[in-house]
């Protein structure tokens, strides 16, 4: 594995810089933040690797000791996710682990799939005890991407640099476990009269029952397809 080109080391200061190992290469959440003015420029080391060869142990930085290790990648398994966090301790004794704001959801019986995994990740990592200090950040929905340029009335929203800057300077709190829900509330108005009409039913009937998630489920695939995308959980989220 190949330390980021675009991070700046300052040789001198070599053993005060913590070393970060960065798992999920490949996600969408990495693609943003490695662009960021804080990743580029500071003096931290940054390795990033795949979640396959983490979970699969095949990289080259095998017991290679980081000061934390950073998780952007989930599978929709909860296994897989269980074994690439017990996998990680191998690299670092100290756990950054990036959810989501959705995970409200899932706390109020929603049991969307999404919010399920990463809230389940997020018990995992607190209660096995495999690692010396456990930080969850939760995000809401990265600013910049389709999505929250697409987003109607009021969501949760977190910009690429914060995030960087969370993960370039970790909480040193002390505590084992900490959650940070690094977002800010932010609203739109509905593109139209008919969004903003759809939208008062659609909440109404989410919001009576949990059970009710299914019942819409058909709903949100159209939705979906209309890019009104406050529907489903995030509906839940920020309005429940």
């Amino acid at each position: 594995m190949n330390i980021s080109s675009h991070c700046k080391i300052n040789h001198s200061e070599e053993k005060d810089v913590p070393r970060i190992l960065v798992v999920g290469r490949n996600s969408k959440v990495w693609s943003l933040i490695k662009e960021t003015e804080i990743i580029k420029n500071n003096i931290y080391r940054i390795v990033s690797v795949s979640s396959r060869e983490v979970y699969e142990l095949s990289c080259n930085l095998l017991f290679d000791r980081f000061d934390y290790v950073v998780i952007l990648s989930y599978s929709m398994d909860e296994k897989e996710n269980r074994k690439l966090l017990h996998n990680a301790r191998f690299f670092s004794p100290r756990l950054i682990y990036i959810s989501t704001c959705s995970v409200k959801a899932y706390d109020m019986g929603y049991h969307y799939k999404y919010p399920k995994v990463k809230r389940l990740a997020e018990n995992y990592a607190r209660n096995s005890n495999i690692f010396d200090r456990v930080v969850v950040i939760r995000l809401g929905i990265l600013k910049g991407t389709i999505i929250e340029r697409n987003m109607r009335g009021r969501y949760k929203v977190t910009s690429p640099e914060e995030l960087a800057s969370a993960i370039c300077f970790p909480s040193c709190r002390g505590s084992y476990f900490e959650i940070n829900n690094l977002y800010k509330d932010s609203e739109r108005e509905f593109s139209n009269k008919k969004e903003r009409i759809f939208f008062s039913v659609y909440r109404r009937i989410i919001l009576f029952h949990p059970f009710m998630m299914f019942v819409m489920r058909p709903l949100d695939l159209l939705l979906r397809k209309l890019s009104w995308n406050w529907y489903g959980y995030n509906c839940v989220v920020n309005y429940g």
